[in-house]
């Protein structure tokens, strides 16, 4: 017999558990994702391969290859298809019996409502190869364009967060030891940094994509006097790819370039995800995270487990494979255009991914919690200023960088030796060091040794440009808003040449 009349999935995300927050859409979203996978390669190519069937019949009747009123039937039931999903299309297609290859069943459907005399004629001077390569990059490149703005939004919460925690002083790390001090706004900054390098590389494979193949055929072109650049207007390119070989063949290279670089985005995140995934521990205790991204235990009610987190780092480790698995396809002869969609069907996954963890790392960004009282107490007792001493020493007493910095080592040496941390270090401490290591003391009082080891004041004092300085901090997350505001402008000017080129295609 129950005994409350709450629901069952509460108890794991609602107000009645550890969780006081239940998740938040995107993340039961991506969490679907991840258990489902993508759709496969033909829903992303259906839209794209009516539209290239549209600019192709409008640029044969406007040379004069088909006849203007054929081209129209064909227009019309086109447009008709262009409101069609996918599914819905396909459901049509074994209702009709027709075949299930996508391009077949495409033209197999028209040749059915319009009859082989006029359908027939849609398919002249070209083949399935440049259709392939074509609806493989208009495909592509929309996921590549909604990628660099998932990954904008990401970059802006993290440019945000520098600014918001640009004096919380934290330790910094070298080899897993405490290494010198930083700032917890400074480290956010640097992934605001890595993953702007991941999205110059999707906006680079998209120059490479923005390219139309159509009109090469089988790759030697064709006699008719067809108009490529017309159908480049049409379908939104930038340009023309040239050679009506690499029009047909050219296929697992580009997919291969947009992979690698979700697959080098996905390992950014990964590594995110891992340093977060340290600092969360009750032994860092450095952060605390929302509930909307975590679970909870089936059996251990005191858990907050960080879900996010681990599916961050897990998805890594399948980028990497797939991004492999692509240079594997790419390595078979030229013509194996059959292997080329093993390698295209590996991209969705990591498109689809990409599309609902980025909201969700954008939403633990603004909801992570710093501790800064933890934070400060580890910069401040593991020697992460020690260099600053060494510095300290060279502006005093004019002894050279690598005698400090022995002197130095042998101080901490011996205050771990007796226990003592760098707030309790003395001036006699250092001057037996310095007498051990140099035969002479260095007579920095106290005060001067105690202020070069403090935490704060050596962040304060950095003064290079991309240093932790709060002052700095704030500088380059202001810089870094800016750049996202310029990569929204980027994808809104390709976006609108899409839609231009859409809206010069005939519905009859």
């Amino acid at each position: 017999m129950a005994t409350s009349g709450i629901p069952y999935h509460k108890y794991e995300f609602g107000t009645f558990t550890r969780l006081a927050r239940a998740q938040v859409p995107e993340y039961v979203r991506l969490q679907e994702v991840l258990a489902r996978g993508a759709p496969p390669s033909d829903h992303y190519f259906f839209p794209q391969l009516i539209w290239a069937n549209q600019a192709h019949t409008q640029m044969l009747a406007e040379e004069g290859i088909i006849p203007a009123e054929d081209a129209a039937a064909i227009q019309r039931m086109l447009a008709e298809m262009a409101g069609m999903t996918y599914d819905a299309f396909m459901a049509e297609v074994a209702r009709l019996g027709l075949p299930h290859s996508l391009y077949a069943a495409n033209e197999g459907y028209l040749i059915e409502r319009l009859g082989e005399d006029v359908a027939g004629k849609m398919h002249t001077a070209r083949s399935r190869g440049d259709l392939g390569n074509l609806t493989a990059r208009m495909a592509i490149r929309e996921e590549v364009l909604t990628a660099v703005e998932a990954v904008a939004g990401m970059r802006e919460a993290l440019a945000r967060a520098g600014d918001r925690f640009a004096d919380v002083v934290m330790p910094g790390y070298t080899q897993m030891q405490h290494a010198q001090t930083s700032t917890f706004g400074h480290w956010l900054l640097f992934y605001a940094d890595v993953f702007e390098r991941d999205t110059e590389r999707l906006q680079d494979a998209y120059r490479r994509l923005d390219r139309n193949p159509l009109g090469g055929c089988a790759a030697s072109g064709t006699t008719f006097p067809i108009n490529r650049r017309r159908t480049t207007e049409l379908l939104g390119f930038a340009e023309l790819l040239e050679n009506t070989r690499e029009c047909k063949d050219e296929y697992p290279e580009f997919v291969a370039e947009v992979m690698h670089a979700l697959a080098l985005f996905f390992v950014n995140v990964s590594r995110l995800a891992q340093d977060w995934l340290l600092w969360y521990t009750d032994e860092f205790h450095m952060i605390d995270i929302p509930d909307e991204y975590c679970h909870s235990s089936s059996i251990m009610p005191q858990k907050k487990n960080p879900g996010l987190l681990q599916q961050m780092r897990q998805w890594g480790g399948k980028a990497i494979g797939d991004a492999a698995g692509c240079l594997a396809v790419f390595k078979a002869p030229s013509d194996s255009t059959i292997d080329a969609i093993e390698a295209v069907d590996r991209v969705w996954d990591h498109v689809e991914v990409l599309r609902w963890m980025s909201p969700c790392i954008a939403g633990l960004v603004d909801g992570v919690k710093p501790d800064r009282a933890r934070m400060h107490a580890l910069a401040a007792d593991h020697w992460g200023t020690a260099s600053e001493l060494i510095n300290a020493i060279y502006r005093r007493t004019g002894t050279n960088f690598r005698s400090g910095w022995r002197v130095v080592g042998r101080m901490v040496a011996l205050a771990e030796e007796t226990g003592l941390r760098p707030a309790q270090v003395t001036s006699d401490l250092l001057d037996r060091a310095a007498q051990e290591v140099l035969g002479s003391p260095l007579g920095l009082s106290t005060h001067e040794i105690r202020t070069a080891l403090d935490p704060e004041e050596f962040v304060r004092r950095l003064c290079v440009p991309g240093a932790p300085n709060p002052q700095e901090v704030r500088r380059m997350a202001a810089d870094r808003l800016a750049r996202v505001a310029r990569e929204r402008t980027w994808v809104a000017e390709r976006r609108d040449r899409l839609a231009r080129a859409r809206a010069m295609i005939r519905s009859s």
